[in-house]
């Protein structure tokens, strides 16, 4: 896959790391796979229209919930557009 943007892969990947590194202690590895991870998915989301429900259903997903926390929502997103 090198060479080529795999955003779909490379958000669980580092959504994967993150919780690895935590449970190891690393807090600043994890972090900083949770901030990747949480880009990647804005990312995906902001190639979709805002009244795109697809955009919606992506954001309220459970794993994507954890990563993104407090800092972004599906609400909060769709009332900044």
């Amino acid at each position: 896959m090198e060479g080529y943007d795999v955003p779909l892969a490379a958000w669980r990947v580092h959504a994967t790391a993150a919780e690895l590194y935590q449970r190891m202690g690393e807090r600043d590895a994890a972090e900083k796979h949770r901030e990747l991870s949480s880009a990647t998915i804005m990312k995906l989301a902001d190639s979709l229209p805002v009244e795109e429900p697809l955009r919606q259903v992506f954001l309220s997903a459970p794993r994507v919930r954890k990563i993104l926390g407090d800092r972004e929502t599906p609400h909060s997103r769709a009332k900044e557009a």
